[in-house]
């Protein structure tokens, strides 16, 4: 290829992506905390778990309802016959036998009712505290949604900050290695240079373009999953995240934790206490119960008068459901069954949190080690990229030396920047392990 040939090239495609950029539309900048904050706006997984929430607000509002009065109204109807009879024989001189209706074939009669439970050994408060546990379980389970999808949302985003950083590797050294690659065509049209060192120019652009495109479609791959977060549709408008992976790996492993508090103990310890309270609710059910109702109303016909009148009644009633056929008994085993499950899950579930401490611990401090390793090689690339670059222009050193110092620079950078991204992912998953949403808050 020759040099005006390639120079053309080269300044089409750069004009192109100029002016696709400036058709662009401005995508504003976001901090990680502010997208994660639109996504938990937004999201149906939290949405599913606020709606299993009001689910069991009501199912409580439902419990409390057994400590207040019923009252109740019917409006009845019948046409019924025939009609009794009765025949009365007065045994008077004069006046003979006759026959009366006791009734009448047209039966109706209005009527107010209430009733209200006196007493019942507490089981309709272990019922409407077992629901509040079902409450407060549902609400840690929104907790627990939120912190699953912001370190899915922390994760992407971070992606999204890796990729960006290897494009801007790979453009900046791009830029340089293609000055040298129409350096090496220049030399050796003159006949100063061998094709050999042309061609490992060339074999260095093309590496580094490789790299530019793997990062620029993973950059939009990863702002592709930040529009489904957002918006439920890739190709979407999604902000890209602000700041570097430096200013999110910067500090150690905050806050401190408390296993046993995280929202996944806790929810499983409430799901446990609402079975317990199920289960004594069960048992004090199977104890007497007292009630005591009213009614008030209307009758047609009255007794053997056939013409509307009041009614009313007041009474008490206790009640012993003493056997069952084994149904309680049956519902009994069954939560204290639930709630020994519950206590299993609750210690696996912790074991689980202690491994992940463990993991994350340990990723935190490679990552650490391997930025320091990284940084160092850093610099150490950096000065012999700078003595073969001197070493070249006094023509006691060559190309591929220059070449090679250009690739360990870049790989160290690279390097760097996967530390800064694996320290950053550890702090954001142990965020989440502290059931935190946000630094120094819930």
């Amino acid at each position: 290829m020759s040099l005006n040939t390639y120079n053309l090239r080269f300044g089409a495609v750069l004009g192109i992506a100029l002016l696709l950029a400036l058709a662009a539309p401005a995508v504003k900048a976001q901090t990680i905390d502010e997208v994660v904050q639109q996504v938990l706006d937004r999201h149906p997984d939290i949405e599913s778990a606020r709606a299993a929430v009001e689910a069991a607000i009501a199912r409580e509002v439902m419990a409390r309802s057994a400590r207040l009065p019923r009252a109740d109204s019917s409006v009845k109807y019948r046409f019924a016959g025939p009609v009794p009879q009765l025949d009365v024989n007065p045994g008077i001189p004069g006046i003979a036998p006759f026959t009366v209706d006791v009734g009448s074939e047209h039966n109706a009669s209005l009527l107010l009712s209430a009733s209200y439970r006196i007493y019942d050994f507490g089981a309709r408060d272990a019922l409407v505290a077992a629901a509040r546990q079902g409450v407060n379980s549902g609400k840690l389970a929104v907790l627990e949604a939120q912190l699953a999808l912001a370190t899915r949302v922390r994760a992407v985003a971070l992606a999204n900050l890796m990729a960006r950083e290897a494009e801007a590797i790979a453009l900046a050294s791009l830029d340089a290695a293609g000055e040298r690659e129409r350096r090496m065509e220049l030399r050796f049209a003159q006949g100063v240079s061998s094709e050999l060192e042309l061609v490992r120019s060339r074999v260095r652009v093309a590496e580094l373009e490789a790299l530019r495109v793997s990062a620029g479609e993973s950059r939009r791959q990863t702002r592709d999953e930040l529009a489904i977060l957002l918006t439920g549709a890739a190709g979407g408008d999604s902000p890209e995240p602000a700041g570097r992976l430096a200013d999110y790996a910067a500090g150690e492993l905050t806050p401190p934790l408390d296993l046993e508090q995280h929202p996944a103990i806790q929810r499983i310890h409430l799901a446990q206490r609402a079975y317990q309270l199920k289960a004594r609710a069960d048992e004090l059910l199977a104890r007497p119960k007292l009630d005591v109702g009213a009614s008030a109303g209307a009758e047609y016909p009255h007794f053997v008068e056939r013409e509307w009148s009041e009614t009313y009644a007041v009474g008490a009633q206790i009640t012993w459901p003493f056997y069952t056929g084994g149904e309680r008994l049956g519902r009994v085993a069954e939560s204290t069954a639930e709630a020994r499950r519950l206590d299993a899950d609750a210690a696996r579930a912790l074991e689980r949190l202690r491994q992940q401490q463990t993991a994350i611990e340990a990723r935190f401090r490679n990552a650490q080690a391997a930025e320091d390793t990284s940084r160092k090689k850093l610099e150490q690339a950096e000065a012999y990229l700078r003595a073969a670059k001197a070493a070249e222009e006094a023509g006691t050193g060559t190309d591929m030396d220059v070449r090679d110092a250009e690739i360990a620079v870049d790989a160290a950078r690279l390097e760097v920047q996967r530390a800064l991204f694996d320290r950053a992912l550890a702090r954001a998953e142990w965020l989440a392990l502290a059931g935190k949403l946000w630094e120094g808050g819930q």
